[in-house]
C-alpha cells in the first residue's frame, strides 16, 4: 500500500465511539479505492455536500452512530453541536504530500498521487517547482529542452503528450499549458486544450494544401502527431469522422500495416529510456505483427523482421540502462514489472477481481485474443508491463503470483500458496480466495470468492510445439482461441460480477538454433525456454561468455540470456523464450469489464 493511502486511511478511521466527520475539499476520500479500504476497516462511508445537506444527513443518518465516516465534499465548518457529537478531521494535501505545493497538486488523478508518493523530491518544492516535477515525472516532459527550443511545434507536442496521457491534467497544469500556448496561438490558446479542437486543428494543418501553420518535420511534433495517427485518433485526407467527432482511419489491413511500420521506423531514433515509450511501441508492435502474419506477404515479412531487429537493438540499450531501476517503482498506477501486477489489482476498487494468466502469450497473440473479446462486446483496456529477466516461467510466474521478487533457487510450483498468502496479508479470508488451472471444464468460483486466480498453460504448450515458426503459431493460436472457449468463460466470470485481468508471465519469439550444450555445463533447467542458461555460479557464467564472444548475451547473476533471436538448440527454427528480446519482455495485460 502506498504511504499516502495508508496514512490517509489511518487518519480517518480512528478508534472512536463517535462518528467521524472528514472534511474533504480535495476529494481524496471520494476515490473508490480509498472508500473501499475504509470500509474494510469497519467504517460505513456516507457523503454529503456542505451546508443544509450535511446538516440533514447528520441528523438522519450519523448522530450517535459509531463506525460512520461522514465525508463532506468541500470546505465546511460544523456547527458547535455537530462538532461536539463527532470527531472532526480536515483532510489536506499538505498533510499527505508535505514536499509539494498543495495548489499545484489539487485535482490530480488517484494514479497520479500514487506515482508522486513513490517519487519524493529531495527538497520542499514551491508552486512552480511542483508544476515542473509533475510535468517531468507524470508526463515525461523535458522542461530544459523545451526552454532551449521553445517553438510552437514543441509546445503543441507537449499539449498532445499531456492531454492524451492516461492521467488527465489538473487545473494547474492546464493553466501552465495555456501560458505556453498564448505567445504563439493567442486567442485560440484555451481552445487548444480541448481534445476535439486540438485534433481538428492538427488535422487541418497537416491536410492544408497551402503552407501550414505548423512544421511537421520537427521530430518532436512528428512523433506526437504520428502517435495520434497510429492510435486512430487522427488521420489525414482519407479519413472519416465517427460519432465522437474524433478522426478515425478508414484503411484496409495492408495500408494499416504500412502505416504502423512507417511510424515505428520514424520513432526508433526518438525513443528514450523510459518505460512509457516501450509500452506505446509494444502495443503497436503487437498489432503490426498480427497484420503481417495475417497478410502473409513475403515482402512484408522481410520488412517486418528487419524492423523488429532494429527495434530490438534499441530495446537492449533500454534493458541495460533502465530495466533494473523499474523494480522499485510503485505498481499502483500500472504494473511496470510483472511482480507488481497484484499490487495493481489490489489498488483497483472493484469488489470481485479475477487474475487470468495465460503462460507464454506474446503481444500479437494478445491482439488476436483481444479481437475475439471485443467481437463479443466486452470492454477491454490495455495495461502495460515487463516480464522478469531472464524471461523464464519459473521466475516470472513466481514473481507474478507472489507479488514480489522471485527466489531464484526456486521454481513456480508453489504459486497457489504464494497467491493465497499475498491476499491473506491484504485482509482477505481464505474462503474469499480461489486458484485453479483453466481448462474447458473449469467452473466459475463459488459465490463467496472475491479474489480468483487462474493459470492457463495451453499457449505455452502450443508455442513450444511450433516447429515451423510464427506462421504455425499464428494458425494454432487462432484455433486454440475458438476451441478453448476461453472468451465464453470470460463472459461467465463477468456475469458473476468479476473484473478480469488477463496477462502473461512472458512473451515468445521465433528463434534460430545455434548450438546445444551438455547438461554438465549448467544446472538442471527450470524452464523449457531455450534462450537462458543458469550456471553453478557467476564465475562459470562469465567464463562461458568469454569463451563464446560471438554470442549476444546478457548476464544476470549466475544466469546468461540471449538478446537477439538465437536459441541454445540444434533446431533451425523454434518458438521459445528466456531471453531479453522485446517480444519476450514487453507483455500485455487487458482489463475486462462489463
Amino acid at each position: 500500500m502506498n504511504e499516502w493511502i495508508h496514512r490517509l486511511v489511518e487518519i480517518v478511521t480512528p478508534q472512536s465511539k463517535a462518528p467521524v466527520i472528514a472534511i474533504d475539499p480535495e476529494g481524496l476520500l471520494q476515490f473508490p479505492e480509498i472508500m473501499t479500504l475504509c470500509e474494510q476497516r469497519g467504517y460505513s462511508c456516507i457523503l454529503a455536500k456542505p451546508g443544509i445537506e450535511a446538516r440533514i444527513t447528520f441528523e438522519l443518518k450519523i448522530r450517535d452512530k459509531p463506525n460512520i465516516l461522514f465525508i463532506i465534499e468541500g470546505m465546511y465548518k460544523p456547527l458547535p453541536d455537530i462538532a461536539l457529537a463527532s470527531k472532526v478531521i480536515t483532510i489536506s494535501l499538505s498533510m499527505l504530500f508535505p514536499f509539494f505545493d498543495s495548489k499545484a497538486l489539487s485535482g490530480l488523478t488517484y494514479n497520479a498521487y500514487c506515482t508522486l508518493d513513490s517519487l519524493k523530491p529531495y527538497q520542499v518544492l514551491g508552486f512552480e517547482g511542483t508544476i515542473r516535477f509533475l510535468l517531468e515525472n507524470l508526463y515525461s516532459i523535458d522542461i530544459e529542452s523545451l526552454k532551449k527550443f521553445q517553438t510552437k511545434e514543441r509546445i503543441i507536442a507537449v499539449v498532445i503528450d499531456v492531454l492524451f496521457n492516461n492521467d488527465s491534467p489538473n487545473m494547474a497544469i492546464l493553466t501552465w499549458l495555456k501560458q505556453q500556448l498564448r505567445p504563439f496561438f493567442g486567442a485560440i490558446s484555451e481552445n487548444l486544450l480541448n481534445k476535439d479542437f486540438l485534433l481538428n486543428y492538427i488535422s487541418s494543418a497537416k491536410n492544408s494544401l497551402e503552407k501550414s501553420d505548423l512544421d511537421f518535420s520537427d521530430p518532436i511534433l512528428q512523433k506526437a502527431a504520428n502517435t495520434l495517427i497510429v492510435n486512430r485518433q487522427l488521420l489525414l485526407k482519407d479519413s472519416i469522422e465517427n460519432k465522437n467527432s474524433l478522426i478515425i482511419p478508414k484503411k484496409n489491413n495492408i495500408d494499416r500495416e504500412k502505416e504502423i511500420a512507417a511510424n515505428i521506423e520514424e520513432r526508433i531514433p526518438l525513443i528514450q529510456n523510459q518505460q512509457r515509450d516501450w509500452f506505446e511501441i509494444g502495443r503497436l508492435l503487437g498489432e503490426l505483427s498480427l497484420l503481417v502474419f495475417e497478410n502473409n506477404n513475403e515482402q512484408s515479412l522481410d520488412r517486418y523482421y528487419t524492423l523488429l531487429s532494429d527495434l530490438n537493438d534499441r530495446f537492449q540499450i533500454f534493458i541495460k540502462n533502465a530495466y533494473m531501476s523499474l523494480h522499485s517503482l510503485s505498481g499502483t498506477r500500472y504494473p511496470v514489472t510483472v511482480h507488481k501486477v497484484l499490487d495493481y489489482i489490489r489498488a483497483q476498487s472493484h469488489k470481485k477481481k479475477a487474475l487470468f494468466v495465460i503462460d507464454g502469450m506474446n503481444l500479437w497473440q494478445w491482439q488476436l485474443l483481444k479481437q475475439k473479446i471485443e467481437e463479443n462486446k466486452i470492454a477491454c483496456s490495455d495495461v502495460p508491463s515487463f516480464a522478469w529477466l531472464p524471461s523464464i516461467t519459473a521466475w516470472s510466474r513466481q514473481a507474478l503470483f507472489k507479488g514480489a521478487k522471485p527466489i531464484l533457487s526456486e521454481d513456480n510450483s508453489k504459486e497457489t500458496t504464494l497467491f493465497t498468502e499475498y491476499w491473506l496479508k491484504q485482509g482477505y479470508q481464505s474462503y474469499q480466495i480461489s486458484f485453479t488451472t483453466f481448462s474447458k471444464t473449469s467452473e466459475i468460483p463459488d459465490s463467496n470468492v472475491t479474489i480468483a486466480g487462474f493459470v492457463c498453460n495451453d499457449l505455452d504448450t502450443i508455442m513450444h510445439g511450433a516447429i515451423m515458426g510464427n506462421q504455425q503459431l499464428y494458425v494454432d493460436t487462432k484455433t486454440w482461441i475458438e476451441s478453448s472457449k476461453i472468451v465464453t468463460f470470460f463472459e461467465a466470470l463477468l456475469k458473476e460480477g468479476f473484473t478480469i485481468y488477463v496477462t502473461t508471465d512472458h512473451g515468445n519469439i521465433e528463434a534460430k538454433g545455434i548450438k546445444n550444450l551438455s547438461l554438465s555445463t549448467r544446472n538442471l533447467s527450470k524452464s523449457r525456454g531455450k534462450r537462458h542458461i543458469q550456471f553453478v555460479d557467476e564465475k562459470t557464467a562469465r567464463s562461458f561468455i568469454e569463451q563464446n564472444p560471438h554470442l549476444s548475451v546478457g548476464l544476470a547473476g549466475s544466469s546468461i540470456y540471449l538478446k537477439d533471436t538465437s536459441a541454445f538448440t540444434s533446431n533451425p527454427c523454434v518458438v521459445t523464450h528466456g531471453g531479453s528480446h522485446l517480444l519476450e519482455m514487453v507483455i500485455p495485460m487487458g482489463v475486462l469489464q462489463k
